[in-house]
């Protein structure tokens, strides 16, 4: 939500909970249900991918560690990058 500049209240106005609700998420002090998490996905315009075990740690490796060919395809800069902006703040 930072990332895209919403408040935590603009954030929760998206998905018709109160502030404190995503106060206390953020914080760790709350679970998050499988259909609120669905429903922030959404809300932030992401995508949630469920892969096998056997391929996540590929997908992992392809992602944290770069090649020069991977690190030029538009999807692993665009996971990647976003990752590294993250160090920054």
């Amino acid at each position: 939500r930072r990332k895209l500049g919403l408040t935590q209240a603009e954030f929760s106005a998206k998905l018709g909970t109160p502030q404190s609700y995503v106060a206390r998420f953020e914080s760790g002090t709350h679970d998050v249900r499988l259909s609120r998490f669905l429903e922030m996905v959404r809300v932030l315009g992401l995508d949630v991918v469920i892969v096998p075990k056997e391929t996540a740690s590929q997908l992992q490796n392809y992602y944290c560690n770069p090649t020069a060919s991977n690190a030029e395809q538009p999807a692993y800069r665009a996971i990647v990058g976003d990752l590294d902006d993250d160090d920054e703040s």
